[in-house]
């Protein structure tokens, strides 16, 4: 059965800060491609190397929002603790965990809508951790 996101909720920093106005985030998780080809085969063969988590948030702008200025301001900076909770936080619901860098945000406006920041997260080791509150 499919479940419905609207109660999700990503906190990050070391005060685990709730990233205000979150319209949605997306986790993919990809390993890196090893080239094992040798001379002599003309089949290539690839093996996977290190996994990567990534983390993509889209917000709403709210300049008084703790957890979105960290977002902005950590650009390229230290590594922020990050909890996700899909499904709303409360007992025996999914959290995933993790450190992850700021590596980019792209901040967009239009004449008729709301401003709007979209940010990408990227993990250097263990990435998302997930377990039941």
């Amino acid at each position: 059965m499919a479940e419905k996101a609207c109660a999700g909720v990503i906190k990050i920093g070391s005060a685990l800060d709730v990233i205000g106005d979150l319209r949605g985030w997306r986790q993919n998780s990809e390993a890196n491609e090893i080239d094992t080809t040798v001379m002599g085969n003309c089949v290539s063969r690839f093996q996977p190397g290190s996994v990567r988590d990534s983390l993509e948030c889209d917000t709403y702008f709210e300049p008084g929002d703790a957890g979105q200025a960290l977002l902005y301001t950590q650009l390229g900076g230290s590594a922020q603790a990050i909890e996700i909770y899909p499904l709303g936080e409360g007992a025996g619901q999914p959290r995933g965990s993790g450190d992850f860098y700021i590596m980019s945000r792209n901040v967009e406006a239009s004449v008729d809508g709301a401003i709007e920041i979209a940010m990408t997260l990227s993990s250097d080791e263990a990435g998302i951790t997930w377990s039941d509150v």
